[in-house]
């Protein structure tokens, strides 16, 4: 996969039998995000026995700072509802973070067992993976996807796949937790995307933080390891 650097937090245990894939924002790398967790979560930010692998998304001109190349997973017209998100790009990252998921399977963990989780665009690519490229390329259904501060407009291919692909078994559960104070994508844009999925028949939950921003926090992350936790279970 191109999506270098990749860094990885291996397992208390020595022994990874499942996987989250973290997403940063954009603007980010994988080093810097996987750090920026360390820093958080300290002495907890391994797990028993996931290994928790942080990609570094390409350089795109992002159209929302007028075209400013930055590491972002695909670029978006606006930060609205009614934006419009780039499909060609959406696809290109989508293979390349496939081949993260061919990797892991090499390495004995099963798709069934890993877990895509993202803040804010991370959050969005996340969606992208577990609600449409996965399972219309591959018929790959994974156990869970978590999305912290983002959003999908309204003419998201998530939401046209999800109506046609018509999900053999269960779907992704879905983890969503977002800032009353985020500003840069409001918590409304939040809760209307969340509501545009379980229309489709996505089960999942929705956290509020009253007092956060457009960030990521302590308990955001803990609430993600724990969900890990949940849907992929130590065997």
């Amino acid at each position: 996969s191109s999506l270098a650097p990749i860094f990885c937090l291996e397992p208390t245990s020595g022994k990874a039998t499942g996987a989250l894939i973290f997403l940063h924002g954009t603007g980010e790398s994988g080093p810097t995000f996987m750090l920026y967790i360390q820093l958080l979560m300290g002495r907890n930010a391994r797990l028993p026995h996931i290994r928790i692998i942080f990609p570094t998304a390409p350089l795109i001109a992002f159209s929302p700072l007028c075209g400013l190349k930055l590491r972002t997973w695909y670029d978006i017209s606006a930060f609205s509802m009614n934006a419009t998100e780039n499909n060609e790009q959406i696809e290109i990252t989508a293979e390349k973070l496939n081949d993260i998921i061919s990797d892991q399977m090499q390495k004995g963990i099963p798709s069934e067992r890993m877990v895509y989780a993202g803040f804010s665009r991370g959050g969005d690519m996340s969606l992208h993976m577990g609600y449409s490229h996965l399972y219309k390329k591959f018929q790959r259904v994974l156990p869970g996807i978590s999305a912290i501060s983002s959003f999908l407009p309204n003419s998201s291919q998530v939401y046209k796949d999800l109506r046609e692909n018509k999900y053999i078994g269960k779907l992704p559960l879905l983890l969503q937790q977002h800032g009353e104070k985020d500003h840069l994508v409001s918590l409304s844009m939040a809760e209307m995307t969340f509501q545009k999925l379980r229309n489709e028949g996505v089960q999942g939950e929705f956290i509020r933080y009253p007092n956060s921003g457009h960030m990521i926090n302590k308990k955001e992350v803990e609430l993600v390891y724990e969900f890990v936790n949940k849907v992929v279970p130590e065997i």
